[in-house]
């Protein structure tokens, strides 16, 4: 919990030296090295752990997000599948089965999934944002904004939630990320607003207030301002864009320099 994982994983491992069947042990060395990024380590751990219990669905949850990471979608699904037949009841489950069959293009069944995910945990934000992907992917327009206002009614500031709800927006219209964002006042003064702007501005013809809030992103958060262009391929094309991020890479150069 004080996010020194090497430590936790040097005294999980302890633990199991001292018993090698202490399931807790097992299973929280496994999610150690998933918090550290080493996914083929923590699935040897969890497959360890269903060797002494073969049917413990919140393992099986577990390796699904190891194989999601590994962008292994349909064994994820399985794995989320195994989870959610032991524990109907497990929302994490449900929700890795919904994104998983989104990530595979079978939208109809991911819609299925993402609402019992958001039936058994309606209040959590991300889930509704899973829920509207979905819906978004689906084409359905009016159930996709429904549950992407939810989601921002819930987590106001969630750079992902934002982004997403925003360029959602933005593909019916960009006046209604304008109204959007004048309505909800507590997106005003969120970076993420702002690139999503900036881009918004520069598409119906506003380039130099588009250049003005770019400015100001790139000031506050310049990681954020570098991933215009992830979200926003189409201002590649504008120099103005790319020569303010060169100005940044040099500057910083200078300094190390």
């Amino acid at each position: 919990k004080m996010d020194k994982t090497d430590e936790a994983i040097w005294a999980y491992e302890y633990a199991i030296v001292i018993q090698d069947d202490f399931v807790p042990a097992l299973y929280n060395i496994a999610n150690a090295y998933l918090d550290a990024n080493k996914i083929e380590s923590a699935l040897e751990y969890y497959k360890k752990c269903l060797e002494l219990d073969k049917n413990d669905p919140m393992v099986f949850c577990s390796m699904g997000e190891c194989y999601e990471e590994l962008a292994n979608y349909e064994k994820a699904y399985e794995m989320y599948h195994k989870s959610t037949v032991l524990l109907p009841q497990l929302a994490d489950a449900w929700l890795g089965k919904g994104i998983m069959s989104d990530l595979l293009e079978k939208y109809t069944r991911a819609v299925q999934e993402l609402l019992v995910a958001v039936d058994l945990e309606p209040e959590k934000g991300d889930y509704w944002r899973a829920l509207a992907n979905a819906y978004e992917n689906k084409e359905q327009t009016e159930q996709a904004l429904k549950a992407y206002e939810r989601a921002i009614d819930l987590e106001p500031n969630d750079k992902e939630i934002i982004i997403d709800y925003l360029s959602f927006l933005a593909g019916q219209s960009m006046e209604l990320v304008f109204e959007a964002v004048e309505r909800n006042k507590e997106l005003n003064n969120n970076n993420v607003t702002k690139m999503v702007l900036c881009y918004c501005h520069w598409m119906v013809g506003n380039q130099s207030e588009s250049m003005i809030i770019f400015d100001e992103v790139l000031e506050n958060d310049a990681i954020l301002a570098k991933s215009l262009f992830l979200h926003f391929p189409e201002m590649s094309k504008a120099s103005y864009f790319i020569d303010r991020l060169h100005e940044l890479d040099e500057s910083k150069d200078n300094e190390e320099f």
